[in-house]
């Protein structure tokens, strides 16, 4: 697509995205942004971070096509672009809805045009078009309207493998149009019994204040940050307590004493959405001092203590905690990394109350976002109650047994490319003897036919040559097929071996608490 793109006007006009962006242009407008940005909170010092920058900035000032592969899905900001061409549409609609969602952002000022390349010959993937569309209502909606539907239903995942099973097991057109069907009927009545239940949850468990809360204006609304900003802000604020003044509202701080030499004091303000109009310097996950704050917060000491934890002053309310006012109990949290196809990092909390009952996973992590103040050492009386190294061994089993799922799963799934791979290779071999053999047989009724001696010898000599070409495509189909399923074997070994899970766990803390 690049040298087709190159040979036909847009040479000077293409930016190419990857997994790694280390081709030699890539490179290159890299140095050249570093030069531009060289002193400026734009350069991060991560050599990966800096060279999807560079790139996206070329795209935006210099370019007119970012021509990318998978790695442009997710977590790039495309708001200066409002059209998207699916030339390869994925089968998974979460796949699909990221991709649009890199132009179809916070401070887009256009309608984002959706373009998709399909091969109209090919019936199952109409029908992927029109599932898609129709049911998910993906190309029609504004932010996550498959989303919440497909998050309800079943994974991307599970949704791509059932596409793939009717791919498999169809083969008339006919075929795939009953399984597309049978799809679509599961699917929608899924759909609708989800969508029915979240309304009647939303009228039955809400109250009017939660209601007026959804219809927050858009300038109060700028001023909320995710769940990941809230964490970051709150630990902010307290490795840098005594070197900077806080603006609680506009969540920006005055530096006074830079706690590393690389970072000048003055005014931040903090990155809540790209595109920000920032006083100052930009302050983000990322950012040097950023990175100090998360290092800084890591490396804090977390010894045992007994809390007064504050759900009374907490801004929102916490439903699932309501029932537990008063009550006291232990709460112990993990970190566990698992290092199989990728390293997954994960912070596991649980506990246990005064009556010696279990805290549930939700309860647990609900707890973790209150503020609270420190009482005291731990309650002997409440660690008493259950044994933390069994309560570690429950939630670590847990987590593993899930990270083995979403492993299964992802083997079940590859495993099934592959058998279809290698089923589809053997066919080719078995439809290229096949034809021999029905050219052979055409040949052979045609010189019994001949009507003088040279047009016999003629004959003759090519029902020869394809008596010899069956013979040797005989001979070397039985040699490839089994080279094809030694070829599926080894790649599914290679596979499982890198799908073998190492554990590790620490204990951050256990504490005790009352919840007031």
């Amino acid at each position: 697509m690049r040298e087709f793109l190159t040979t036909n006007g847009y040479q000077d006009k293409l930016v190419t995205f990857n997994g790694s962006n280390t081709d030699p242009l890539s490179k290159l407008r890299h140095q050249q942004w570093r030069e531009r940005n060289q002193g400026t909170d734009n350069v991060t010092g991560s050599l990966a971070i800096d060279r999807r920058s560079a790139l996206i900035d070329c795209f935006k000032e210099d370019a007119q096509i970012l021509l990318a592969t998978e790695a442009a899905g997710e977590g790039i900001n495309l708001q200066f672009c409002s059209m998207v061409i699916n030339y390869d549409l994925p089968w998974n609609p979460q796949r699909v809805e990221q991709r649009i969602g890199r132009c179809h952002r916070y401070g887009q000022k256009f309608d984002v045009v959706v373009i998709n390349f399909l091969n109209d010959r090919n019936q199952a993937d109409r029908r992927v078009l029109e599932l898609l569309t129709d049911k998910f209502t993906l190309f029609d909606g504004v932010f996550g309207s498959s989303d919440s539907i497909l998050g309800q239903v079943e994974s991307g995942l599970d949704f791509e493998s059932r596409i793939l099973d009717i791919y498999q097991s169809c083969r008339s057109a006919e075929e795939i149009e009953n399984g597309f069907k049978a799809l679509q009927k599961e699917l929608e009545s899924q759909i609708n019994e989800t969508l029915d239940q979240t309304q009647g949850k939303l009228f039955t468990h809400f109250d009017q204040a939660v209601h007026d809360l959804l219809k927050v204006r858009q300038a109060q609304a700028d001023k909320l940050l995710d769940k990941t900003g809230r964490l970051f802000w709150g630990l902010t604020q307290f490795v840098l307590d005594k070197k900077a003044h806080f603006e609680e509202d506009s969540h920006a701080f005055n530096l006074l004493e830079p706690p590393i030499p690389t970072v000048p004091s003055g005014f931040y303000q903090l990155v809540k959405q790209a595109g920000q109009q920032v006083l100052g310097h930009e302050y983000r996950l990322g950012h040097p001092l950023g990175n100090f704050v998360i290092e800084a917060g890591k490396n804090l000491p977390t010894p045992g203590a007994h809390l007064r934890l504050d759900l009374s002053g907490h801004p929102f309310k916490i439903s699932i905690l309501e029932s537990l006012k008063g009550r006291q109990g232990a709460l112990l949290v993990l970190f566990s990394q698992i290092k199989s196809l990728e390293t997954e990092e994960k912070l596991l909390v649980g506990g246990w109350l005064d009556s010696g009952e279990s805290l549930g996973a939700e309860e647990a992590e609900a707890l973790m976002s209150l503020g609270g103040q420190e009482l005291g050492p731990p309650l002997t009386q409440l660690l008493g109650l259950k044994d933390p190294l069994a309560l570690q061994e429950t939630l670590t089993t847990t987590y593993t047994k899930e990270a083995e799922n979403r492993n299964f799963g992802f083997f079940k799934q590859e495993k099934q490319k592959l058998e279809f791979w290698a089923e589809e290779k053997n066919r080719a071999i078995e439809l290229e003897t096949e034809e021999a053999k029905a050219e052979l047989l055409r040949l052979q009724r045609e010189s019994a036919q001949a009507q003088n001696m040279a047009e016999a010898q003629e004959l003759q000599t090519q029902v020869s040559e394809a008596e010899k070409k069956l013979r040797r495509l005989r001979r070397n189909s039985l040699n490839a097929m089994d080279e094809i399923i030694e070829q599926r074997d080894e790649l599914l070994e290679r596979l499982a071996k890198r799908l073998t899970q190492e554990l590790q766990t620490e204990t951050l803390f256990l504490i005790t608490f009352t919840l007031v």
